[in-house]
């Protein structure tokens, strides 16, 4: 994976050390308890680590940089389900929680001592003078660690151009880090790159739907996973963030031999990941920024529904049939692969489709018609399609003055047979020209539904009890 890092490299100041992992068995238990964290864990003082039967018992902890520090060391592959919650989001004291997207990248940040390779969409970490309130701490302390990070270790960004000037970004660039500009409008005539994906060390990652910017900590609901110690999906996610680098001066003719994938929908990586064998891979978007093996974001969407038997659960931003046009919604074109396979997995196999989808002031105009006209389905046969859409409280003038907050932000699936977590919303122009990625994984425990949906180690259990809280709760509606 040499070229991976030099494709990527600030200035090679520091060569790569290979990856080792010798402090395994420390601390098993944690990615038991997680699912009861608080979104606002770290800011507590650190306790001592629960035992076993103690976490089982607590419905709710802090998580703190000593409990990072624990996850990291236990060297078995984990994966965490990490949230974000806006404030005075509130849900029961007996609802699933999870670590938050502050503690997952101060995990992160704490531990990477070579390189810290980051893909993302903009920056606004920092939040402007007449936003002054406890919520924009946090975009803070993240852009202050990484700032003096910059100064002792490499950090690569991939960032959706063009290139402009970015106060957060340049004072990045002083510090010593290494900015790649992504111009996909200039590559495939329009489009972003949207991903959202930090890895430390080739050892740890983050890949979700929270943006580096402030709100996606405290004022926008964000869901991703933070990946301990799994080398083979962390260095798939590598080789993706080494395609955007490479992309930099423009889709390679041939791909470089490290940037290919063997990992795919057909051929997934055989892990332990929380105890559980599972089947993992990375997918991503658009096609042209995809290295040979790679599994295009729709197809994994395709499949996932595909296989489902009993299920599928979607909660998205945005989701809509047509490949939008931001600038004029009324030039939007037709684009129904997704809306035609749920609505086959529904009328053709009995399949039950749940759509949980944003309302808020950006939302699509015509999201809603798209929506009735899928939801109008319901009963024909023995189909069952329900759609209910999230709405974040504004409760004070300080949030109401917010913009582009307050939203529920999340990008994933889940079915009785796999677990999707994602970065992009669900319409046509996401895949076609937009760069993203998504985390697959299947626990092998799917032919025995009932132990799976009740063991706590269970990714996708858990990603299922999350969108029946969301979807159960006063904050969403049908119409």
């Amino acid at each position: 994976m040499e070229r991976v890092a030099l494709v990527c490299s600030s200035s090679g100041r520091r060569p790569f050390a290979s990856a080792v992992w010798t402090l395994r068995g420390m601390f098993r238990p944690l990615y038991i308890y997680v699912v009861f964290v608080s979104a606002t864990a770290l800011i507590a003082p650190s306790p001592l680590a629960p035992n076993h039967e103690d976490v089982l018992r607590t419905p709710s902890l802090h998580l703190t940089e000593r409990d990072g520090r624990l996850l990291v060391q236990s060297g078995e592959c984990q994966i965490l389900l990490i949230e974000s919650m806006p404030e005075n989001l509130t849900y029961s004291a007996d609802s699933p929680k999870h670590a938050s997207t502050f503690f997952a990248w101060n995990v992160l940040l704490d531990h990477v001592s070579e390189r810290l390779s980051i893909a993302s969409f903009y920056w606004s970490l920092l939040a402007e003078p007449k936003f002054n309130m406890s919520a924009v701490v946090q975009g803070q302390k993240i852009y202050d660690a990484l700032l003096a990070k910059a100064k002792t270790i490499d950090i690569d960004i991939a960032q959706s151009g063009p290139k402009k000037g970015d106060e957060e970004l340049d004072r990045m660039v002083a510090a010593g880090a290494h900015v790649h500009w992504v111009d996909v409008a200039k590559l495939l005539g329009a489009g972003v790159l949207h991903t959202k994906l930090w890895i430390a060390d080739r050892k740890h990652a983050y890949l979700g739907s929270a943006n580096m910017d402030w709100r996606s900590l405290t004022e926008v609901k964000e869901l991703g996973a933070l990946i301990v110690n799994c080398p083979p999906i962390v260095e798939d996610l590598n080789k993706v963030h080494g395609a955007y680098c490479l992309a930099e001066t423009g889709i390679p003719n041939k791909w470089p031999a490290e940037l290919i994938t063997i990992y795919n929908h057909k051929n997934p990586m055989r892990l332990t990941v929380n105890g559980i064998r599972s089947r993992v891979y990375i997918s991503g978007s658009p096609r042209e920024f995809n290295a040979p093996g790679r599994t295009f974001d729709l197809d994994a969407i395709l499949s996932t529904i595909a296989r489902a038997t009993q299920f599928v659960y979607v909660s998205v931003m945005d989701y809509s049939p047509e490949i939008v046009n931001y600038t004029n919604f009324a030039n939007g074109r037709y684009w129904p692969p997704i809306d035609d396979a749920l609505r086959r997995a529904a009328v053709d196999r009995d399949v039950e489709v749940r759509l949980l989808v944003s309302r808020w002031p950006y939302t699509s105009p015509t999201m809603t018609k798209y929506l009735t006209s899928l939801k109008a389905l319901n009963g024909i046969r023995r189909s069952r399609i329900r759609i209910r859409y999230f709405e974040v409280p504004v409760l004070t003038i300080e949030q109401h003055r917010i913009p582009h907050a307050r939203v529920n932000h999340n990008k994933y699936m889940v079915t009785d047979k796999a677990a999707y977590v994602g970065t992009s919303n669900w319409s046509g122009d996401y895949f076609l020209y937009t760069g993203g990625a998504a985390l697959v994984i299947e626990d092998e425990l799917e032919d025995d539904p009932i132990s799976s949906d009740t063991n706590p180690k269970t990714l996708r259990a858990q990603l299922t009890d999350i969108f029946l809280r969301d979807w159960n709760s006063e904050y969403s509606f049908e119409e």
